[in-house]
């Protein structure tokens, strides 16, 4: 995004990293890299089983690409989300809003990268958080998960409704 570019250019310049604005999914370098790093940036983008060859491609003999992102969309709080996501009044609000949960298992990240050659180091981590406040998981989704307008704007729709009305309109 142009704003973490922006502060990308705030770190000590090196001659060896640099930084570029593009479509993860269509970045056609002109050059190999030793290295490449996606953080918290493809479980935005569809279609891993194209995607993953194109970022492998760029790389050096013997490059790394480094990749983290969430694998949380089947939490609790993303479900809950998506389902009043479906549900009046927010479904014609929000009629451009689809599930993005494009994040594959890790056995076919192992199996695809293996497939393309890679050696692979894959681990799944599960973060916890302590959560204070009130509305205090519908925050950290507006600050963490739910990136444009339409997704903040439901999510700044929820924050004060009352806790049984959400609970009536899940049927939970």
């Amino acid at each position: 995004s142009p704003h973490m570019l922006e502060r990308a250019k705030q770190l000590p310049a090196d001659p060896q990293l640099q930084f570029i604005q593009a479509d993860i999914a269509t970045w056609q370098p002109n050059t190999h890299f030793d290295r490449i790093v996606s953080n918290a940036a493809l479980q935005w983008v569809p279609d891993h089983k194209k995607v993953l060859p194109h970022l492998v491609k760029p790389l050096a003999p013997q490059g790394v690409l480094g990749v983290q992102m969430p694998r949380n969309f089947d939490e609790s709080a993303h479900r809950l989300l998506y389902e009043l996501f479906q549900q009046d009044p927010w479904s014609e609000s929000l009629s451009v809003w689809k599930e993005r949960n494009f994040v594959e298992k890790p056995k076919w990240y192992v199996e695809t990268l293996q497939g393309l050659g890679l050696t692979v180091n894959l681990w799944e981590t599960i973060y916890l958080h302590v959560l204070e406040g009130d509305d205090a998981v519908l925050e950290w989704m507006k600050e963490h998960g739910y990136g444009d307008k339409a997704d903040i704007a439901f999510v700044n729709g929820l924050v004060g409704i009352p806790l049984d009305r959400l609970v009536e309109t899940l049927g939970i």
